[in-house]
């Protein structure tokens, strides 16, 4: 395997993160009855695993251009 295709796999992974896991975690936090530190903890979880990745993502297609 080789680097380029680690690179792949991982910039995949850092796009669902930020499409798909992020927004489930806030949406999970918002919607379902948990205690008020749960649900604050999924939101903030969300937020920072979009933030957190979205940057990665953008950083890492900056060095391959």
């Amino acid at each position: 395997m080789s680097c380029a295709d680690d690179v792949s796999k991982t910039q995949a992974i850092r796009i669902a993160d930020v499409v798909l896991i992020g927004p489930l975690m806030i949406a999970a936090g918002l919607r379902r009855p948990l205690n008020a530190p749960w649900s604050t903890i999924l939101v903030l979880s969300g937020i920072g695993t979009i933030i957190y990745n979205g940057m990665n993502w953008k950083a890492q297609r900056e060095l391959d251009t």
